[in-house]
């Protein structure tokens, strides 16, 4: 079972935002995903890269305005 973990920007830095995604979905500017116990988290980002071998995603969330 291949599973991936979520980062913001990189995965060598401290910013990890999601564990074991088992799941992604794309619903208009959303990402939909689901983790291995179910669990569904919604992420207003884009997505930047997805590495299949070392199993993580990046993302880039949009910051909001001031």
């Amino acid at each position: 079972m291949c599973l991936s973990n979520v980062y913001e920007k990189s995965p060598d830095a401290d910013n990890l935002l999601l564990r074991n995604i088992a799941d992604v979905r794309f619903e208009g500017d959303a990402l939909v995903l689901t983790d291995i116990m179910g669990i569904t988290r919604r992420l207003e980002a884009k997505v930047k890269k997805i590495d299949l071998l070392e199993n993580y995603i990046i993302v880039e969330t949009e910051e909001q305005p001031a």
